[in-house]
């Protein structure tokens, strides 16, 4: 499980020692695709972390819409810098939306008061849960100006730039989905890229990035 342990940033730069003591309190499960790990507003009292595979974060509106907010990946291809799949707390850990299995995925459960009390005694774990709290706050911010202030165009250029490979390997229409935009829209959107040469294709048909300084343009305020 050490070895494990360590693919995760939280981890970093942390002793086998205290690796071996944290995996007394861990524990690692697999998941199948479409399973559903947890509901908006479940109190938990384990940080769950990503080891392999996917996860998709979700919630409703008051109306009953399902509504994407991001996603996990963790995969040989591809490595999200949070692998944290619910809310980071010192208190009390908050779950922010659903989390639901995208891919056949290995995920690894810490008894969150046992990990706060050893990351007391240790600065570097610590430091590490910090650096956790920020990039949680960072993917907030995201969603707010992916769903807020980018309007369609902002919202595909931002991906392509950050989340190119997730592009390229996910269908068009849960792309569409996950931007919040109609699949026609994502079409003409892809097809003006191309046309301003801010995009083409390669030679086995995935999406490259031709121009990056134009492309950050579109949605750098």
């Amino acid at each position: 499980m050490i070895e494990k342990l360590k693919t995760l940033s939280l981890f970093e730069n942390i002793c086998d020692g205290l690796l071996s003591e944290i995996c007394s309190f861990s524990k690692i499960k697999s998941y199948f695709k479409d399973v559903i790990l947890f509901y908006e507003g479940e109190k938990m009292e384990q940080f769950l972390f990503l080891l392999s595979g996917a996860v998709s974060i979700d919630k409703f509106d008051r109306f009953g819409n399902k509504k994407y907010l991001y996603s996990i990946h963790h995969t040989q291809e591809y490595q999200d810098e949070l692998l944290l799949i619910n809310d980071i707390g010192l208190s009390e850990i908050k779950t922010f939306g659903n989390a639901s299995i995208l891919q056949d995925s290995e995920i690894v459960s810490i008894d969150q008061k046992k990990l706060l009390d050893w990351g007391k005694r240790d600065g570097t774990l610590w430091e590490n849960l910090t650096k956790q709290v920020i990039l949680k706050n960072q993917i907030l911010a995201q969603i707010i100006n992916r769903d807020i202030i980018f309007d369609a165009m902002a919202k595909l250029a931002y991906m392509l730039d950050k989340q190119l490979y997730r592009f390229n390997s996910t269908q068009r229409q849960e792309v569409a989905y996950q931007l919040n935009i109609q699949p026609e829209t994502l079409s003409r959107i892809l097809k003006k890229l191309k046309q301003d040469g801010i995009v083409g294709l390669d030679t086995k048909g995935a999406l490259v990035v031709l121009n990056q300084t134009k492309l950050q343009e579109i949605y750098k305020i």
